[in-house]
């Protein structure tokens, strides 16, 4: 089972910061994205919990797809640290 799971993700703000993301993220296991500054890694990690949303393709979380409405409905599933985290690097 996958934790996490984009589906040919992209966003764009005026320009396309990424395209075509298929990305699996496996329950169990520790995951890294990693990348140059700007290229999105944050943006993406954002779609998890819906602050952003993609302009094309799908997120989906503990196989649930990320909702483009009612998200506060959304966030507060029982998604705990222990099952699932994420963490950025301070600046």
């Amino acid at each position: 089972m996958n934790v996490v799971e984009f589906q040919g993700v992209g966003k764009r703000f005026e320009d396309w910061i990424f395209r075509h993301v298929d990305l699996a993220l496996p329950a169990g296991r520790t995951s890294a994205i990693v990348g140059a500054s700007g290229c999105g890694k944050t943006t993406l990690l954002q779609m998890v919990n819906a602050v952003h949303r993609p302009d094309e393709g799908s997120v989906k979380v503990h196989d649930e797809l990320v909702p483009t409405t009612e998200v506060e409905a959304f966030r507060g599933l029982d998604i705990s640290p222990r099952r699932f985290g994420v963490a950025g690097r301070a600046h």
